[in-house]
């Protein structure tokens, strides 16, 4: 039998399901935005569909409420902030340091150009109303199991009033989390078999991520 000769590097490079950028150019970059933060919602916002998963208090907040800003400006049309209960509070407060416009909306209608909600009240609203959806603290709807999970997941790629794949601009913030569901890279099944693949290839290493781990 000949040898394996593909590397870890192309093994990976096959599985690779690069998402077309459909966002546009950004209309509004702030000096407030320090550099790195500026390249990273930059490259979002040209992505459309796209996930910045920054460290603890590299300044998600910030990034995403520009981000919000561009696509509200872009489309003409509002943005969906969706975060954790205690968050929404603190992103409204801090869209105001910043001199963004955001508002708190708990009953499905729209609260101004950036509303922002709790994932809890999803359920209220209509998808034909925004142009783009945030999912802050995204560790919370993490679970392939989770109704969550499933309600934001149908919420962002079904058929919307912008597009009938559903939302071209969809934000994912988090610390170190993986959905590609959300942002419209691949569906529970093709992750699943993506891993089982991944899980296949390193057994022929003789590395078992199911075996025991070393003291």
């Amino acid at each position: 039998m000949g040898s394996v000769t593909t590397t870890y590097a192309d093994f990976l490079d096959a599985k690779t399901q690069l998402d077309g950028a459909t966002g546009a150019d950004p209309v509004w970059v702030p000096d407030f935005l320090f550099p790195f933060q500026r390249t990273l919602t930059e490259w979002a916002v040209r992505q459309g569909r796209a996930a910045i998963f920054a460290d603890c208090g590299t300044g998600k907040t910030p990034m995403q409420l520009v981000w919000a800003e561009n696509v509200h400006r872009i489309t003409g049309r509002p943005v969906l902030v969706l975060t954790p209960l205690a968050v929404s509070y603190q992103t409204v407060a801090e869209a105001a340091k910043f001199g963004i416009e955001a508002a708190i909306s708990r009953d499905g209608r729209v609260a101004g150009g950036i509303t922002v909600t709790n994932y809890d009240r999803l359920h209220h609203f209509d998808r034909h109303d925004f142009a783009g959806v945030v999912c802050d603290e995204s560790s919370a709807i993490k679970s392939f199991e989770g109704v969550r999970r499933a309600e934001i997941t149908d919420f962002m790629r079904k058929p919307c009033a912008v597009n009938r794949a559903g939302f071209l601009n969809r934000l994912i913030l988090d610390v170190s989390r993986y959905h590609p569901a959300f942002a419209g890279w691949q569906d529970r099944v093709e992750v699943e078999a993506n891993r089982e693949r991944v899980e296949e290839w390193l057994l022929t290493k003789g590395i078992d991520v199911h075996g025991p781990r070393p003291a």
